[in-house]
């Protein structure tokens, strides 16, 4: 029987992640988004390798706890962007909202107490440390221009990551926060017309770049 684009595409991906050493991936915005993926395809798959390759990733990180939980003094100088490929264990909570995916993954039902704990502190770092713009919404991060804007990618990296910490604790803080961002970020970055998001905009300003952003 001939798979389909979808099976294949599926396919693909499972045996990209699995022949990926999990311990390369660290925390940041763009390799926590493998073990995301992979974890949800674990569950919906009810798939024990990728499960096992889920839990491999987030034990190191665990095991290294929160490397830096204080806000900062100097943001210029202290922040941190983790791209793909930097070899950072542990999960860093700065003024920047692309650290802070790890509870995109460790917010599962069977996460042990540590896990939880980390999700917390994740989750209490963005409602208490996080740079604020205009009527609170949260800023990018500390660097200019992201200290004055907001971005379509600080919403995936705020409201998410507070939505799945509210499934794990009931903690209403965390879903009210989450709504609240989305409604925040949608009023400066939604285009009327279409519904689409723009990228990026200035709340002072109102400029926002000028194509829509479908990645």
């Amino acid at each position: 029987m001939q798979l389909s684009i979808y099976q294949v595409s599926i396919e693909a991906f499972r045996k990209r992640v699995l022949a990926t050493e999990p311990t390369t991936l660290n925390t940041g915005w763009e390799d926590v988004l493998v073990p995301q993926g992979a974890n949800i395809a674990a569950v919906a798959w009810k798939d024990v390798e990728l499960a096992d390759w889920v839990d491999r990733w987030i034990s190191p990180h665990l095991e290294a706890g929160i490397v830096d939980c204080e806000p900062t003094v100097d943001r210029a100088s202290r922040n941190k962007v983790i791209g793909s490929g930097d070899p950072s264990i542990g999960i860093r909570l700065d003024d920047y909202c692309g650290n802070w995916g790890f509870p995109l993954v460790a917010t599962r039902p069977d996460a042990s107490v540590l896990a939880r704990d980390i999700c917390v502190k994740v989750a209490d770092h963005i409602l208490d440390h996080s740079i604020r713009l205009k009527d609170g919404v949260i800023a990018h991060g500390s660097w200019p221009p992201a200290r004055e804007t907001v971005w379509v990618d600080t919403l995936y990296y705020v409201s998410s990551v507070l939505a799945e910490t509210y499934n794990l604790t009931k903690d209403l803080r965390y879903a009210r926060e989450a709504i609240q961002q989305v409604l925040l970020h949608s009023r400066f970055l939604q285009d009327r017309t279409t519904g689409a998001f723009f990228h990026d905009a200035n709340p002072d300003t109102g400029l926002r770049t000028a194509g829509f952003w479908s990645r």
